[in-house]
């Protein structure tokens, strides 16, 4: 069992050159673990090794995708140690997606990200959401 569900809120999103497509992604983080912020490391921080969560297309020419990521909160792995911005529980956040120039080929979304317990860190994690895109 993954330590992270994802769920998107739609099964189909249509993007015209007119107007963008947009839907919610709702994760759902088991307890005891959590993930990176898409910016994990705070401001003025040490830079700390963790993927980021990230929503991208594959294939994606013709189509841009923005996601308006939560900020996150603070945790400090060990005493003295680095610190990270990280998510827990459930997280939602929007994902819009904008017609650009270019044929489109066969989008696929995707979602990135790395799940981290008590002890150690899962490696980077990449889910295809199935939402389909309809592109005009």
């Amino acid at each position: 069992m993954l330590p992270v569900e994802v769920f998107a809120g739609v099964e189909r999103v249509t993007v015209t050159r007119q107007a963008p497509g947009m839907f919610r992604v709702l994760l759902r983080i088991r307890p005891g673990y959590h993930i990176a912020a898409a910016e994990p490391n705070p401001a003025g921080g040490e830079a700390i090794e963790l993927s980021p969560l990230r929503v991208s297309l594959v294939d994606g020419n013709g189509l841009a995708v923005y996601a308006d990521y939560p900020p996150g909160e603070l945790l400090r792995a060990y005493e003295g140690g680095p610190e990270a911005l990280v998510h827990r529980g459930e997280i939602e956040f929007d994902v819009v997606i904008e017609r650009t120039e270019g044929a489109i080929a066969r989008p696929v979304l995707t979602l990135s990200y790395q799940a981290c317990g008590e002890r150690e860190c899962l490696r980077p994690i990449n889910v295809e959401l199935d939402v389909a895109i309809d592109a005009n």
